[in-house]
């Protein structure tokens, strides 16, 4: 592909929606665009001071060859969890030619953050699927006796759970939710297919009530609400 941008007079107003970036190709910076960009600031006495952000960055890159970027993909890389103010973010971008990657991260908590830009795209390194055992059988368990149920036969349904957790596509799994603590890992619940799978298996491992009561708890929780599998996508950055 062309590493060139669509190029604009200087003149001409770029459309760019909310949630894109103006991009600047010989500073290799860009702005994202967005509702905040004429937020005012406050100066120590309390006085709003007028801002344009948007205006400010057109200005700062008046006589250079710009161009707009939207997201290419879902794929990220991140420095600490999402809720960390401090992350720094890697995603992927394309102004319709060509690839780049943006680098979202901001100097300290009251900054803004900032975005670079280089050319290259976020290839999927490693992907794997693993279930939460100990989540699990805290569920089981509860559901059953509650909390006294017999380990063999926790042991015996929990592995039945990760035999088919593994044998299941990823795709087949929908996300739900981030882990807090590893930013590489996104959380789901069980699938229809293993869920229908399970159900069956339990009118043989179960008397009638147990099994009516764990297949209640399979329909009602686990397929989303508590999500019990740990989906890891790491990606690396590769050049274009």
């Amino acid at each position: 592909m062309s590493s060139d941008l669509h190029l604009f007079p200087p003149s001409q107003r770029l459309e760019c929606p909310d949630g894109a970036l103006l991009f600047c190709r010989e500073c290799r910076v860009a702005h994202r665009v967005g509702e905040t960009d004429r937020a005012p600031i406050y100066t120590p006495d309390g006085a709003a001071q007028a801002m344009d952000d948007r205006q400010a960055f057109l200005r700062a890159h008046d006589d250079h060859s710009l161009g707009v970027l939207t997201r290419s993909s879902d794929a990220e890389v991140r420095s600490h969890p999402r809720w960390d103010p401090m992350v720094r973010v890697l995603f992927e971008a394309t102004d319709g030619e060509s690839f780049w990657i943006v680098v979202a991260e901001r100097e300290d908590l009251a900054g803004p953050r900032r975005y670079r830009v280089r050319p290259g795209r976020l290839v999927l390194a490693e992907e794997t699927v693993s279930l939460d055992d100990d989540l699990l059988r805290e569920m089981i368990d509860a559901a059953l006796f509650p909390y006294a149920a017999p380990a063999s036969l926790l042991d015996t349904f929990v592995e039945r759970v990760r035999e088919l957790v593994e044998k299941s596509p990823i795709a087949s799994f929908d996300l739900v939710g981030e882990d807090r603590r590893d930013p590489e890992i996104e959380l789901a619940g069980l699938p229809d297919a293993v869920i229908a799978l399970l159900a069956r298996a339990l009118t043989q491992l179960l008397p009638v009530d147990e099994a009516r009561r764990l297949t209640a708890l399979l329909d009602r929780e686990l397929r989303a609400d508590v999500p019990v599998v740990r989906v890891r996508r790491r990606y690396v950055a590769a050049p274009e």
